[in-house]
């Protein structure tokens, strides 16, 4: 015969209790909609924004990988890649992403995402790529932009 919280004798009882926990207020700021960059996508917090190629040269044929990378403290979770396009004779593929997220304190890490992109002969430019955030201690929305040539 098992013990029920240590009473050799089997006896339970319930009781009812009501139990009160101690208020928590949270402020919530609200997004702004005035001034808000149309490159915004939700991203809340405070991030750094910066894009890299493995190579700048290549043969036609081979792919280039065009790195983003995402990092700082905020939603970094739901945090997206900003749309781009991407110049003629060029095609995206879904990107791999790696996440490293440390949730200890304020939620930080890195985001990272790679697409493959098939080449062409010559020279191109990517539009400039945006990345816009709001950022609550300075509530405003903040935006990065990155220009790419390859």
């Amino acid at each position: 015969m098992g013990f029920f919280f240590g009473d050799p004798f089997g006896r339970a009882e319930i009781v009812e209790y009501q139990a009160k926990s101690n208020i928590l207020k949270v402020e919530v700021l609200a997004l702004p909609e005035n001034n808000q960059p149309a490159s915004f996508r939700g991203a809340v917090g405070r991030f750094d924004f910066s894009a890299s190629l493995d190579k700048q040269k290549t043969k036609t044929n081979e792919p280039i990988n065009l790195k983003f990378e995402i990092s700082g403290t905020g939603n970094i979770k739901l945090v997206e890649l900003p749309p781009f396009e991407l110049p003629n004779g060029f095609e995206k593929y879904d990107p791999k992403v790696d996440e490293q997220i440390d949730r200890s304190g304020k939620i930080s890490g890195t985001k990272k995402l790679s697409i493959l992109i098939p080449r062409v002969a010559g020279t191109r430019e990517i539009s400039p790529i945006e990345f816009s955030y709001f950022d609550p201690e300075k509530d405003l929305p903040q935006t990065n932009q990155i220009k790419i040539l390859m």
